[in-house]
């Protein structure tokens, strides 16, 4: 098997979201709306129906709308429920900077100390942490072990955002 590439499957101005086999990255670029949540939501059913089980690693790289208002929460929430039972887990990049950043971190954190979520989910500073935390989760798809998996998920995240980039 050649060097796994990330292939897009939508983008709206504050998404991009894309999926190597079973592994689905979203990479968030600015306030997350319920347009978006539906957006992304309609393509991890998607995922799911094909795969069965799927493993999720969302990027955030711009918090400039800060954090999510108790409508977005929920909505968060409900999909969260919805998906627990097909998500082998879940790794949040903040790769964000600044103080906005660490508030999110810290948000974030302690969220996924305190939700109803079975599968697991943790929060980190880079990429190559989360895919590393990905590949050795239990039950994981074997073809998410390649090697270069880390380095097709940074290409994805900081390539060229073809759809965003038009849209902004």
């Amino acid at each position: 098997m050649g060097r796994p590439v990330l292939i897009e499957l939508g983008a709206l101005p504050e998404v991009r979201v894309g999926h190597f086999e079973s592994l689905l990255v979203l990479v968030w670029r600015g306030q997350v709306t319920a347009k978006s949540l539906d957006h992304t939501n309609d393509i991890e059913r998607v995922l799911i129906q094909r795969y069965g089980r799927i493993s999720v690693i969302g990027v955030i790289t711009e918090v400039s709308g800060g954090l999510p208002d108790a409508q977005m929460r929920d909505k968060s929430k409900a999909a969260m429920k919805e998906f627990q039972a097909n998500v082998r887990g879940t790794a949040l990049v903040i790769a964000a900077h600044g103080a906005k950043a660490v508030l999110f971190r810290t948000f974030l954190a302690g969220l996924t100390l305190i939700i109803d979520f079975h599968s697991p989910m943790k929060v980190f500073r880079a990429t190559d942490e989360a895919v590393s935390w990905v590949q050795g989760m239990k039950e994981q798809d074997p073809v998410l072990s390649h090697a270069d998996l880390a380095q097709a998920v940074a290409d994805f995240v900081h390539g060229p955002a073809s759809a965003v980039a038009a849209a902004r």
